[in-house]
This record gives C-alpha cells, sequence and structure tokens, in this order.
C-alpha cells in the first residue's frame, strides 16, 4: 500500500521523466488506483509523450471502462501518436462502439493513427469493417494501403 501511495505522489511531480517512469511502473505492477491515475493522465498531462505513454498503459489493462477511454482518446486527443496508441489498443476489444470507432478513425488526418485503426479493425475481425477497409485500399495513402 506505501508503494501505491509513493506511486501516486511522484505522478504530480514536476519532471516528466519521472512521470514517465511511474505510468510504467502503474501498468506494470498493477496498483489499485492505477486506471484512474493513466486515465487523468492520459487526458490532462501537458507533456504528449506522457500522454500517448499513459494511453498504452491503459491498453494493457483488462478492465470494462478501458475500451470507453480508449475511444475518448482517439476522438479527442490533439496529439497522433496518442490516437494511434489508442486505436492500436483498441485490438482486443470486439464490440461495436470499437469497431464504429476504429473504422471512423481509418480517416484520421494522420496516417499512423489510420494504419492503427486498420491493424486493429484486422486484428478484431468483424465483417462489418470490410468496406471501409476496402475503401482504404482505394483511397488512402501507400503507407495505410501497405498495412491493409
Amino acid at each position: 500500500m506505501a508503494q501505491d501511495k509513493d506511486n501516486l505522489t511522484s505522478l504530480k511531480n514536476n519532471s516528466p521523466e519521472q512521470r514517465w517512469y511511474w505510468v510504467r511502473e502503474l501498468a506494470q505492477n498493477r496498483a489499485p488506483d492505477a486506471v484512474s491515475c493513466l486515465t487523468g493522465l492520459s487526458r490532462h498531462d501537458d507533456d504528449a509523450l506522457i500522454r500517448e505513454e499513459a494511453v498504452r498503459a491503459l491498453a494493457s489493462f483488462n478492465e470494462p471502462s478501458v475500451p470507453l477511454l480508449l475511444l475518448e482518446v482517439l476522438r479527442n486527443e490533439s496529439v497522433a501518436r496518442a490516437r494511434s496508441a489508442a486505436a492500436a489498443g483498441l485490438r482486443h476489444y470486439n464490440n461495436s462502439k470499437v469497431v464504429d470507432g476504429l473504422i471512423a478513425a481509418l480517416h484520421d488526418d494522420d496516417c499512423l493513427v489510420q494504419c492503427a485503426a486498420a491493424r486493429s479493425l484486422g486484428a478484431i475481425g468483424d465483417p462489418q469493417a470490410i468496406p471501409a477497409l476496402v475503401s482504404c485500399l482505394l483511397t488512402e495513402s501507400d503507407y495505410v494501403r501497405e498495412e491493409l
């Protein structure tokens, strides 16, 4: 329990390096408040790399709230690498909200997000995604087509 309290205190540290370290520790050690802390960091940290790492860490938790949190990041995050991490993390969840969110992400402005969405849709294997993936073959960048 003392370790968890130390983790939470360190997350408030002004050093991005320290926050990055504790994000990884939270994911590895599965601290009781980890999902809550990581959610806060993914939404509010000033450092884009910390937000991205928090999203990656969130994706490693098998909790009912995680897919909705990742979808929120996919829709609302300004940093493409964090959106890409969210799309990649959604590959473990086969439900209509996730598939719809990933299909929408195929049209993201950033090709990294598009590629992560395409890979996740392929991993999920929902037939609903086939028309959107075929459309990407015809309209998206060479980089995205190579991922398909």
